[in-house]
């Protein structure tokens, strides 16, 4: 079973960057991304840190560093350049053809030549959102090559009785799904029919198969409804939900 933790990707910005905003956006849509856990700055750290330290320890426990450039980053003189520097040397130690640094560049700067080698994606409006798709299949192919799978939320709704729901799909579903109790995480209130399944993305989808195709081994479970909440596929970004309509 793959490992289901989160891609952790480090934002490298200049402090004081004129557009900040847009790269406090972009770290927004990272964190709805439920696959993606991004490390920045102004989030993470907290007050007496040695700020120094935990930004290298963050720098070296990332899978993916993205480094937002502007003309007034490249030109900065300040701790931004040790962090590409130090990005830099991780970089050396990955995989030939691994994706590893992605350049942002929020205006029309120069790219240091230290970062060149890499294909950078020129993001000079948020609302830019083909950039924004060219950015998720990046971070799609780096989850793969260090072995990360996606979580997908899964809403159903059965016809079971309510005090039933949370113990039968608790042991039932991952015996069907052929996952770990532990891999399965169930939302339910206790008065609802209505429950929320976080599950691996491939377990996700073959539950989605035995629903679509009437399985003989979803009869316990008595779904009456099945929606995927949240999907994102490994070759593009999708920011929609998807619903297979009820059966009469």
């Amino acid at each position: 079973m793959p490992n289901a933790r989160k891609l952790r990707v480090f934002l490298i910005h200049a402090k004081e960057d004129n557009h900040m905003d847009r790269i406090r956006i972009i770290h927004k849509r990272l964190v709805d991304e439920t696959w993606i856990s991004p490390w920045f700055d102004e989030v993470e750290l907290i007050v007496g840190q040695d700020w120094k330290y935990e930004i290298l320890k963050a720098l070296d426990e990332a899978d993916l560093i993205i480094v937002c450039l502007s003309k007034y980053s490249v030109g900065r003189i300040g701790f931004i350049q040790k962090e590409i520097k130090v990005a830099l040397e991780l970089a050396e130690r990955r995989p030939v053809g691994s994706i590893f640094i992605i350049s942002l560049r929020l205006d029309d700067c120069d790219v240091p030549e230290s970062l060149r080698k890499w294909q950078y994606l020129d993001y000079f409006a948020i609302e830019d959102e083909e950039t924004y798709r060219k950015l998720m299949k990046g971070l799609d192919k780096c989850a793969r090559s260090v072995g990360l799978t996606r979580i997908l939320q899964v809403q159903v709704l059965t016809d079971l009785e309510p005090l039933q729901i949370g113990e039968r799909f608790r042991y039932e579903l991952p015996k069907l799904l052929g996952i770990s109790e532990e891999d399965t995480v169930i939302h339910h209130k206790d008065e609802s029919n209505m429950l929320t399944i976080e599950l691996p993305e491939q377990a996700a989808q073959e539950f989605e198969l035995h629903w679509r195709y009437e399985s003989s081994r979803l009869s316990t479970l008595k779904l009456v409804d099945f929606r995927i909440l949240n999907e994102t596929s490994f070759n593009e970004h999708v920011d929609k939900k998807r619903s297979i309509p009820l059966r009469g």
